[in-house]
């Protein structure tokens, strides 16, 4: 039997998750964070993307709602 750990010298982790494997939500954006609220089904998940949602309001770093154009029929 393997010892614990013995992959550990070319194991690289990634940076984005925490060591079980859970997402950090420090580095992602806003429009990320909704998207991954969406997808989500655990509340206790939906309740930890709400929080850090609720920090980057406000912090004002929300992204400002893109301007439609409307093109007329006539074109």
């Amino acid at each position: 039997m393997a010892a614990k750990g013995t992959n550990q010298k070319n194991r690289k982790a990634d940076p984005n998750k925490t060591k079980n494997g859970r997402p950090r939500l420090g580095p992602l954006n806003f429009t990320q964070l909704e998207t991954m609220l969406d997808r989500s089904s655990r509340p206790k998940e939906k309740a930890k993307i709400q929080r850090r949602m609720n920090l980057l309001t406000k912090r004002g770093q929300v992204p400002k709602p893109v301007a439609t154009v409307e093109q007329s029929a006539t074109e």
